[in-house]
């Protein structure tokens, strides 16, 4: 692969991707005599940052009221209901249990949660109080590293997607645990993902957040002459930050509105999680052929992905969309922003590349993204999607 130069950060913390500077190397140290991190050190603080996120009940419940994500799983189980009966379940990284209690009414025998976060004690509190604490299963710690009980499972069940499908990397473990615990011809729900990347350009600015609040009545009273000032702020704001996504500072996540997709998707991937392997998804590599639906000067890349839940009947999968076009979801899209707007392309035109998806070598949660663009224009630009620990300690901070 062609090296690129230049390079994006996403930045996760705690309940969200926050937006700033990439983050320097000048905190990471490699001599084990110097005062700061080793790369070691930082991967253990990446880690634990991770797993903070997903320890907040807040998170949590913003996962649950994701009504796309839960009534997809919901339904996926109630299509399901004959192969779960009677059956042993394994729901990887349950969260507060909501996957493990739906198993479990539809008739699954015995159901084993697994939590690595301390959510598992309010977990097993959630269990009780629907009155599954018999047929229910919570166990805290590492997949890898707890004893389930079992030798073998019929079925894995495990909400584990990220931003662009594969960012956290959490699909490790639930590969983990099908080939250690799935018996053979076992279900997994999700049983595949695709990803996809579309072209894109903004339409028009969005609504502006600050502004919008005072287009209603505040407390009974007008106060509307603010709104074309706050108008005025929200957009310097997102001009301002418009020009950093462009120089590549960092990608974006957002709701894109279906208006700005102004080309047929690319499907990139499609991965069966019953076949495939952690070393395959360490890289995967696409071309891609998009035709142009609407006129417009391509600026931005969008990526997403929809999960299918078999159900046992031929072309009746349950599906679960973070497409633009979809209901919105807590993924949102990943969207690339070009530094330079491509030449404008007219309805019917080709949009020809590549683009490579590539877990980090430094950190295993951590994802790169490659954009190559032969046409209209050649352009490359690179991505980087990283979550990014409190280093303050080791940049010489006060202790």
């Amino acid at each position: 692969m062609s090296q690129i130069p230049q390079t994006t950060t996403i930045r996760l913390l705690a309940l969200s991707v926050a937006v700033g500077a990439q983050s320097s190397d000048r905190s990471v140290c490699t001599d084990p005599g110097c005062d700061g991190p080793t790369n070691e050190h930082r991967s253990e603080l990446k880690d634990k940052a991770f797993y903070e996120t997903y320890s907040s009940p807040e998170t949590q419940a913003r996962m649950l009221l994701d009504r796309p994500r839960t009534r997809a799983y919901f339904e996926a189980v109630k299509a399901n209901r004959g192969r779960l009966k009677g059956k042993t379940v394994l729901d990887v990284g349950c969260g507060t249990g909501v996957l493990s209690l739906f198993v479990a009414k539809a008739g699954a025998a015995k159901v084993i949660c697994v939590e690595y976060t301390d959510v598992a004690e309010l977990t097993r509190e959630v269990v009780a109080a629907n009155g599954m604490k018999g047929r229910v299963q919570v166990i805290q710690g590492a997949m890898e590293d707890v004893d389930i009980g079992v030798e073998q499972v019929d079925v894995i069940i495990s909400e584990w997607m990220g931003y662009m499908g594969l960012f956290e990397g959490m699909y490790k473990s639930v590969l983990w645990a099908r080939d250690r615990y799935l018996v053979p011809g076992g279900l997994m729900l999700p049983t595949s993902m695709t990803l996809f990347v579309a072209a894109a350009r903004e339409t028009a600015p969005r609504p502006g957040k600050l502004a919008s609040k005072f287009q209603k009545p505040f407390f009974g009273l007008d106060f509307t002459p603010l709104v074309p000032v706050l108008e005025g702020w929200d957009a310097f704001k997102t001009a301002s930050a418009r020009a950093d996504w462009r120089q590549g500072s960092y990608p974006e996540i957002a709701q894109v509105p279906d208006v700005d997709i102004i080309s047929t998707p690319a499907k990139i991937a499609k991965i069966d999680m019953t076949t495939t392997t952690t070393a395959a998804l360490e890289e995967l590599e696409s071309t891609f052929s998009m035709t142009a639906t609407r006129s417009g000067a391509i600026d931005r890349f969008v990526g997403w992905f929809s999960c299918e839940f078999d159900t046992g009947r031929s072309n009746e999968a349950v599906v679960l969309d973070t497409a633009p076009t979809a209901p919105v979801t807590h993924w949102h899209q990943m969207v690339f922003h070009l530094a330079n707007p491509l030449s404008t392309v007219s309805v019917g035109d080709a949009v020809v590349g590549a683009v490579v998806l590539q877990m980090s070598g430094q950190f295993h949660r951590e994802m790169n993204v490659h954009f190559k663009v032969s046409q209209p224009v050649p352009v490359m630009k690179s991505f980087t999607v990283v979550i990014v620990p409190d280093t303050t300690r080791w940049a010489g901070a006060a202790a």
